[in-house]
């Protein structure tokens, strides 16, 4: 994400799920601004989801739990957030019934969560203009943006 090309300028990109907390360092959020200000047309819009610094402390948080449990699928999850750095890890341990055995897997996520305006300078560092920010409700629902958001929806454009 941090390094992307397109081979011609396009009018929308988007980003969801979380993508772009996968950016844990300011280098890399500003390199990745920079590829979509470079991807996008003059006036073109890009939008994307993040979790919110409230977001990502509740929704991961620390703790554990079983994820997922069918009889061919069984996913259990440990996470670990850091106050200071806003930084969460979440690692995941799987098993997957393939014919008669299983098979053992392993994933770690670590995502950072930035503030609204922490974001509102990135974006502009590379170019770019918020247009409005919104609150992604737990239903996927939009609504006015406010502190008490897990999730922000952004819709920015190329400045002219």
């Amino acid at each position: 994400m941090q390094c992307f090309t397109v081979p011609t300028s396009v009018k929308l990109l988007t980003c969801m799920y979380d993508s772009i907390n996968f950016m844990t360092t300011s280098a890399a959020m500003m390199s990745f601004m920079k590829c979509v200000y470079d991807a996008l047309e003059l006036e073109g819009v890009f939008m994307f989801d993040m979790y919110t610094l409230r977001g990502l402390a509740m929704l991961w948080g620390v703790g554990a739990e079983i994820h997922t449990n069918t009889s061919d699928y069984f996913v259990a999850t440990s996470s670990v957030h850091d106050k200071e750095t806003q930084i969460a890890t979440k690692s995941f341990f799987g098993f997957t019934r393939v014919g008669a055995s299983w098979r053992k897997w392993q994933e770690k996520h670590t995502l950072r969560a930035y503030s609204v305006d922490l974001m509102t300078e990135y974006l502009r560092g590379a170019g770019l203009e918020l247009l409005s920010v919104w609150k992604w409700n737990l239903d996927a629902s939009l609504s006015r943006f406010d502190d008490d958001a897990y999730r922000a929806f952004f819709v920015v454009r190329k400045a002219s």
